[in-house]
């Protein structure tokens, strides 16, 4: 049952993390607060997820026999995602220092890394999509 719970979870949480990165990005950059605060909203609720949905891929990596490609795309994928919950945290936490917004002095660099953090979220999305589509990971026998 855990490898039908990853998919669910990661298809929101990139989806949030991507549009809601670059909403947010855009608001900012535009001075158009509803899509910072919408953006913004997207990209809270894509980082709590990312706990959950990395929790239960590697719940579902335990029910798995891969082969030696196979092995390899998973530990990439894992190390992405890693990267992309250590990417959206410490945005978290200035969002927070800023009272819900990226403090003022700060912003330009909130969307810099923003945009990494989103750059990274597709990558770990595209290195999921070529594990399962080319590789057969969880779909198919190694």
């Amino acid at each position: 049952m855990l490898h039908l719970l990853h998919p669910i979870l990661v298809h929101a949480t990139v989806s949030f993390l991507i549009v809601g990165g670059a909403v947010e990005a855009f608001g900012i950059g535009r001075g158009r607060q509803g899509a910072e605060r919408f953006g913004g909203t997207l990209v809270t609720l894509g980082t709590a997820l990312l706990v959950p949905t990395i929790v239960a891929g590697y719940l579902a990596q335990n029910t798995l026999t891969l082969n030696t490609a196979q092995a390899s795309a998973v530990d990439g994928h894992e190390r992405y995602g890693l990267m992309v919950l250590g990417a959206f945290i410490p945005l978290l936490i200035l969002k927070a220092w800023g009272r819900g917004r990226p403090p003022a002095n700060l912003r330009a660099v909130y969307v810099g890394l923003l945009l990494i953090g989103v750059a990274l979220a597709a990558t770990a999305a595209y290195a999921g999509g070529i594990m399962v589509y080319e590789l057969g990971v969880g779909v198919s026998a190694p």
